[in-house]
């Protein structure tokens, strides 16, 4: 049995199950997905795909950080590809978590992964709280060009994907399940 992972002041690890299931829609059937967190050493039942993967804090997003937590219902989101090893080409792994609206947003924009987000449990949102009071509250201005320009490596800056990831089960965010944002 491997040791449960731990979170630390910046990194948190989430196990980050994908569930795919059928819809219809008109007369065709289509693969609809959702999201769902686990604590890292959990082995969600229902999952397509799913991976453990680092939630990690960075100082630069506060003001992001802050936006979500006072929100009505604050989220984490995932952004997912397409697994090259998959026998179809719809299968989706998750391959990073944020607690940034900002950077989902970026991420979203750039039309390439698909973005899903899930409740944020109180547990997270209580550790969040804890890394904002160590640091203080970042006045400065957040918003999706800050982003983009940071590091000049696409998406998300110098942010380094999660390697490690187990065959199980996927979801992904309904975005009909949310309803108007």
């Amino acid at each position: 049995m491997q040791p449960q992972p731990s979170p630390t002041d910046e990194i948190y690890p989430l196990k980050v199950a994908m569930i795919r299931s059928e819809r219809q829609v008109g007369p065709w059937l289509t693969a609809s997905w959702s999201c769902e967190l686990h604590p890292a050493d959990a082995s969600p039942v229902n999952a397509t795909t799913c991976a453990t993967l680092q939630l990690q804090l960075h100082r630069d997003e506060r003001a992001a950080y802050r936006m979500n937590l006072s929100s009505r219902a604050p989220k984490l989101f995932v952004m997912c590809d397409i697994d090259e090893l998959a026998d179809d080409d719809e299968t989706l792994l998750p391959r990073f978590i944020s607690a940034s609206q900002d950077l989902a947003a970026s991420y979203m924009d750039g039309g390439e992964e698909d973005v899903f987000s899930a409740p944020m449990p109180v547990a997270i949102q209580c550790w969040i709280e804890a890394f904002m009071a160590r640091h203080g509250e970042d006045e400065s201005n957040s918003g999706k060009r800050r982003l983009r320009g940071k590091g000049g490596k696409g998406k998300g800056g110098d942010r380094q994907e999660a390697p490690s990831t187990e065959a199980g089960g996927q979801s992904r965010f309904n975005r009909d399940a949310e309803g108007p944002r």
